[in-house]
């Protein structure tokens, strides 16, 4: 069995959303600060929350809780706005009962005047697959 049972099933990435784009439902966010390191699998650098806690908040969709429990940047952005990809997309992958959730964020540059959490991350990546270690940074999701 596939270790991601939701491979495959129902709506899936890429999107193209179309502008002006309006939200499909409520979304309400509550990240809180925490310290992790930034590792790399092979396949992705990412940030993930330590262990299984609630250190980094999470996202609520129509009143159901899905905490965050890790992001990691594409670069082109998987997704597209009206057919355009952005030079970034980070995501922020959530877990709630009911399955994962992600946020897609889109962005057009993180270097100068861009985004300092995606910015220190990178800066702090390692060269090489590392997948249990690496740099140790502090992250404000709410930046993100």
């Amino acid at each position: 069995m596939p270790p991601y049972k939701a491979c495959g099933e129902g709506r899936q990435s890429p999107i193209n959303l179309a502008s002006p784009a309006s939200p499909s439902g409520q979304i309400q966010f509550d990240y809180h600060e925490f310290e992790s390191n930034v590792t790399n699998n092979g396949y992705k650098i990412e940030v993930r929350v330590p262990g299984k806690s609630l250190a980094g908040g999470g996202i609520k969709i129509n009143g159901e809780a899905y905490h965050l429990v890790e992001f990691h940047v594409h670069t082109l952005s998987e997704h597209t706005i009206d057919g355009a990809p952005a030079k970034f997309e980070v995501h922020l992958v959530h877990e709630g009962l009911q399955g994962f959730a992600a946020v897609g964020v889109l962005m057009e540059g993180i270097a100068t005047g861009g985004n300092g959490v995606v910015s220190k991350m990178m800066q702090n990546a390692p060269l090489h697959k590392q997948p249990n270690g690496g740099p140790t940074i502090n992250v404000d999701p709410n930046v993100l």
